[in-house]
């Protein structure tokens, strides 16, 4: 595809999306559910367009205790989780996330800061596949690939 071209107006052009208990209301096109988890603002946002623009209606929160709460009202369809963050972070929140939904389809995306040694910890965490921060043109590549990756999966399963 052509490249993702990041703009940073997107952080002020918040959409007027109506809301249901936390979730953008859905319509036939936006049938897929997606929750963003970082306490960094900008990512949420950042990630949150790309998936849109893939018609997922996008639930965000900034912390894993937020994170529960909207999970407690149903599975989603795609899952990201930063490792790092305050509070409750992205291990715990994925060992509960095991607990909640042991027979989960959804996949699981563990985001980090850092390169992780300890990628095999993360499969044992519950994270299907691991996306590391870097610059925003390619982490849009890298996004777009797994989004790709997704929708292939679970337009055969369908069948």
């Amino acid at each position: 595809g052509k490249p993702h071209s990041f703009r940073k107006e997107f952080l002020q052009s918040s959409h007027p999306v109506g809301e249901v208990d936390g979730w953008p209301e859905r319509t036939p096109r936006m049938s897929r559910k997606a929750l963003v988890v970082d306490n960094d603002t900008f990512f949420v946002e950042f990630l949150a367009e790309l998936l849109e623009s893939r018609n997922y209606r996008v639930a965000k929160a900034y912390d894993g205790n937020e994170a529960l709460t909207k999970l407690g009202q149903g599975p989603v369809d795609l899952l990201f989780v930063d490792i790092v963050m305050p509070k409750m972070d992205g291990k715990e929140l994925l060992k509960t996330v095991q607990k909640m939904f042991p027979q989960r389809s959804f996949p699981v995306v563990a985001i980090s800061g850092v390169l992780m040694e300890q990628a095999e910890d993360l499969t044992a965490m519950g994270a299907d596949y691991f996306l590391v921060k870097g610059p925003i043109e390619k982490m849009a590549k890298n996004i777009d690939e797994l989004m790709e990756t997704f929708e292939d999966r679970s337009s055969l399963s369908v069948q």
